[in-house]
């Protein structure tokens, strides 16, 4: 797994103002996301995750989100991604040049 690669982020970079939540092992990433945010409150998470069998990834971990207290304008919610290219280019017309993790 992707998180397995790389070290925890300790310090989040000012200039960050998006975190990004891939779909997959939903339960750890966003355990993650709630770290992160804790570090900084002003960040937006944008959660992802497309499964076509009716179990969303986006969609949990923003019910997880929500529960945990995090503010639905802090949550962007995006479940059309299929694959990596499509999240690319879902989060180039999203943030632009703007920075994120």
């Amino acid at each position: 797994m992707l998180e397995n690669t790389y070290e925890k982020l300790e310090k989040i970079p000012k200039e960050v103002e998006y975190v990004l939540a891939l779909g997959g092992d939903t339960k750890g990433r966003t355990y993650e996301l709630l770290r992160l945010y804790h570090k900084n409150t002003d960040l937006k998470i944008i959660t992802s995750g497309y499964e076509p069998q009716g179990h969303d990834g986006a969609i949990d971990t923003q019910r997880v989100l929500l529960e945990s207290g995090i503010p639905q304008s802090h949550i962007i919610v995006k479940a059309e991604s299929r694959d990596t290219k499509e999240e690319a280019l879902m989060m180039k017309m999203l943030v632009g040049d703007k920075a994120f993790v």
